[in-house]
């Protein structure tokens, strides 16, 4: 089942299951790894994007 992501604000959160809001566990989390890696694909491309946490 796919779903239009274009009827839900962009800033919204999809998994709430797994939304952290816990200020110190976030602080932690960006010490111990400092940057992240995510990576997509779209119609058989692979995408890599590195990215560096700013708090």
């Amino acid at each position: 089942m796919s779903r239009n992501l274009h009827q839900h604000p962009h800033h919204q959160i999809r998994r709430a299951d797994r939304a952290v809001d816990d200020e110190n566990w976030i602080r932690e989390f960006i010490q111990a790894a400092p940057f992240g890696v995510l990576a997509t694909q779209w119609e058989g491309q692979p995408f890599i994007n590195s990215n560096i946490y700013v708090y």
